[in-house]
């Protein structure tokens, strides 16, 4: 079919493909009408080895393997979760210093009072 479009002239080809009836729609100037759908046919997935990010990957079909991947375990030792803790401590402590040095430096009493018990609360 042929149309032109502001002075430009094109080629329209509409689908060629079946469509079925879905459920009613609803009513439009007392006529009833439908959803059409367009019938969906399989497509057979193509098998490839691709590489993203120098990481090399295969889509499609599975591949047979040889021998199971040992994975690293991702679960923190207690060493690491102790000295975590102590490092989180110590970066708490340090902020606090240095806020309550500024309160002091400022001369904001209130201030001062709020961090010095804030500093109480971390100790414990």
């Amino acid at each position: 079919m042929k149309l032109t479009y502001r002075g430009t002239d094109y080629e329209y080809n509409p689908l060629d493909g079946d469509t079925v009836l879905g459920k009613d729609g609803g009513k439009y100037r007392g006529a009833i009408w439908r959803f059409h759908y367009v019938k969906h046919e399989n497509i057979p997935q193509f098998a490839a080895d691709l590489k993203y990010r120098g990481v090399a990957y295969h889509v499609g079909e599975t591949l047979q393997t040889d021998k199971a991947v040992e994975v690293a375990s991702t679960q923190a030792t207690p060493d690491t979760t102790i000295r975590l803790h102590r490092t989180h401590l110590t970066n708490l402590r340090r902020n606090l210093e240095h806020r309550l040095a500024i309160a002091k430096a400022n001369g904001d009493e209130s201030l001062v009072s709020l961090l010095q018990e804030e500093a109480n609360q971390l100790v414990l």
